[in-house]
């Protein structure tokens, strides 16, 4: 069963009774008016894909999203979600991707997103988030990363050039308003991210020099750095 009711005019809330149809696999909501909590589809076992982007929906981050058996993708983008998100996210054995940029969050992100090699692709940009930017192993799957527009804060760890899959990484804006940001100087650990196109680092307070190993990133096409503190030349 595989509804899609995105781009209508559907207002109201996600009925409860959306639990009886257990053998759901897709539900898109995308694009409606739609208001109220995910709590009705705690039920739906079989569920693979979740999307309610561009809606006006609002609550807590369910856990059962992150010890859900079969959902692989999460996608909550433009909402009015709040609240922490649950450590259960870098545990989960199936999700693939979580995306939840233009929201409410608060909190930490959860250290244990660092260690998953399952979670490949996560967008928190746009969201209230505080405190540093998780230490990432060898084993991460991780291919996009967008925490930018936040209230982070620390350096960027040098793990995360352990990301052999990594192609965009998101950290600007943290900055923002008057904030201290992301500050310390740009890893050389970068460089080891050979698949890295797309790497936005603007509106922080990052110092010293950019690291000549980002010149020898074959796949990189866009460096955005300003309004930083940056100094020296820009690599080749």
């Amino acid at each position: 069963f595989f509804p899609s009711l995105a781009a209508n005019n559907l207002r109201g809330s996600i009925p409860r009774e959306i639990g009886y149809y257990t053998n759901l696999i897709n539900l898109t909501l995308s694009n409606n008016m739609v208001e109220g909590s995910l709590a009705s589809l705690v039920n739906l076992t079989f569920l693979e894909n979740v999307n309610v982007t561009l809606n006006a929906m609002t609550g807590t981050l369910p856990e059962f999203f992150f010890t859900h058996p079969s959902l692989t993708q999460i996608d909550l983008k433009h909402n009015r979600f709040f609240g922490s998100i649950s450590n259960s996210l870098g545990k989960s054995s199936q999700l693939r991707v979580f995306w939840a940029r233009n929201n409410s969050l608060t909190g930490t992100i959860p250290s244990a997103v660092g260690q998953s090699w399952v979670l490949g692709s996560l967008s928190l940009t746009s969201n209230q988030l505080t405190g540093k930017i998780p230490d990432f192993t060898s084993s991460s799957g991780m291919w996009d990363l967008h925490l930018g527009q936040n209230k982070l804060t620390g350096t960027i760890p040098a793990t995360i050039g352990s990301i052999s899959s990594l192609k965009t990484l998101d950290l600007a804006g943290n900055g923002n308003d008057g904030r201290i940001g992301i500050r310390g100087s740009i890893p050389s650990e970068l460089g080891k991210c050979q698949n890295l196109y797309y790497l936005r680092l603007n509106n922080n307070t990052l110092a010293e020099s950019i690291p000549s190993e980002l010149g020898s990133i074959p796949a990189l096409q866009y460096l955005f750095v300003a309004s930083n503190g940056l100094t020296g030349t820009i690599p080749v």
